[in-house]
């Protein structure tokens, strides 16, 4: 049985506001699960969702984001290093992180330098949250120095 005959048996069974429902209902299962994959770009759930871009400037300041809002978080790194961004705190009942980060060069690289490291989160629903971040090496341990840190306070207010 393929979606437009499964489609036609739900019109003679129910009514229309039933189907819209249903339509609604698998929509948002499919959203979880395309968010899970990192596919955010095909999910209508976040379609009409402003991008909003956070760059370390907005480091320990306060962010208002909207419910279904993607949060687009541009960090500078030096990979050259060994250090990273690594996300070390975020209430998942209120953001989640929708793509892998990425590393994405400057348009003029040069051996050594600094690049920009995008970590992209949605704002699920109305509240108040933090989101932390730590710059160091992966193989951090409490011995080594504490490691820089990118916190932003995010309030999400419903559409």
């Amino acid at each position: 049985m393929n979606h437009a005959s499964t489609i036609r048996i739900l019109q003679d069974v129910f009514p229309l506001g039933i189907i819209l429902a249903l339509v609604c209902a698998a929509e948002t299962m499919c959203c979880a699960s395309v968010r899970s994959r990192g596919d955010i770009t095909s999910c209508a759930f976040f379609s009409d969702a402003a991008e909003m871009v956070i760059t370390d400037r907005w480091n320990n300041k306060t962010i208002r984001a909207t419910v279904r809002q993607i949060l687009t978080l541009r960090l500078n790194v030096i990979p050259s290093t060994g250090s990273s961004w690594f996300l070390a705190e975020i209430d998942h009942r209120l953001l989640r992180e929708v793509t892998p980060p990425e590393l994405k060069p400057l348009k003029k690289p040069r051996p050594g330098g600094r690049t920009v490291q995008i970590f992209r989160f949605a704002a699920l629903k109305s509240g108040t949250t933090s989101l932390k971040l730590e710059y160091r090496r992966q193989t951090h341990n409490a011995v080594s120095r504490p490691p820089r840190q990118f916190v932003l306070k995010v309030d999400i207010v419903g559409m």
